[in-house]
């Protein structure tokens, strides 16, 4: 599947804890500039929630992260998605 990544939010790391630095963060105005071209409020990121974040790895093929080949196979994704990626024939 290739590289395994962990997204929540806008957030994308390769661990948990990138994810829960990153929110962090943004909260904070350490790391990540302004929106331009938004004229609202700046929007606090949801608490992470207490169970562990995981990683997913990257379906190419569909072009977006995925679980695993199984939840392919088992129709979570749609049909056109996966005709595209070759998994229903």
């Amino acid at each position: 599947m290739g590289q395994m990544s962990v997204l929540w939010w806008n957030f994308v790391g390769r661990t948990d804890e990138e994810n829960r630095t990153a929110r962090e963060q943004w909260m904070t105005g350490d790391r990540f500039g302004e929106v331009k071209g938004y004229d609202g409020d700046r929007l606090d990121a949801p608490e992470v929630p207490v169970t562990q974040l995981k990683a997913r790895g990257w379906c190419a093929e569909l072009g977006f992260l995925c679980r695993s080949d199984a939840a392919q196979s088992a129709g979570v994704f749609s049909e056109s998605a996966r005709a595209r990626a070759g998994l229903v024939s």
